[in-house]
């Protein structure tokens, strides 16, 4: 069903109203999130993640900052703070933030902090990680 709205048009689908722009997968590189319980602190949506995947990995929500990896700081953050992401924190970005985005490893091009940007607005759309731990997750037998 199509309501007026601030955007071009919006649709509303069970309970949620989405933004015209948020179906243009292609376009954009975003993607509808099916599940805000896996929004990770950190601006990760998990629900997507190659770790979840492969090694059966909750998220850091559901694993309360304590991941297979050891413990999260910005999880840590987080929690302490009772803030759901870190896009909700005065903060960000934080310099705990600036070293994952930097991190040769970790680090996304941006797509976390878009994505907390998103999330902090209203827009549940997620952009997926494209980095080294991700192919790396990818290639790992189990």
């Amino acid at each position: 069903m199509k309501i007026p709205g601030k955007y071009d048009e919006r649709f509303i689908i069970g309970d949620s109203i989405f933004n015209q722009w948020q179906f243009r997968e292609e376009e954009r590189g975003d993607f509808l999130m099916t599940d805000r319980n896996m929004i990770a602190f950190c601006g990760t949506y998990c629900g997507v993640c190659e770790w979840k995947e492969k090694i059966g990995c909750k998220g850091c929500k559901a694993n309360k900052g304590i991941m297979f990896w050891g413990e999260c700081d910005k999880a840590k953050c987080c929690m302490e703070k009772g803030l759901e992401h870190c896009g909700e924190c005065s903060d960000m970005p934080c310099q705990k933030l600036r070293e994952l985005f930097d991190d040769s490893e970790h680090g996304d091009h941006g797509a976390r902090l878009r994505n907390l940007n998103n999330w902090k607005d209203g827009n549940y759309v997620y952009e997926k990680l494209n980095n080294s731990a991700q192919e790396k997750a990818k290639s790992l037998k189990v």
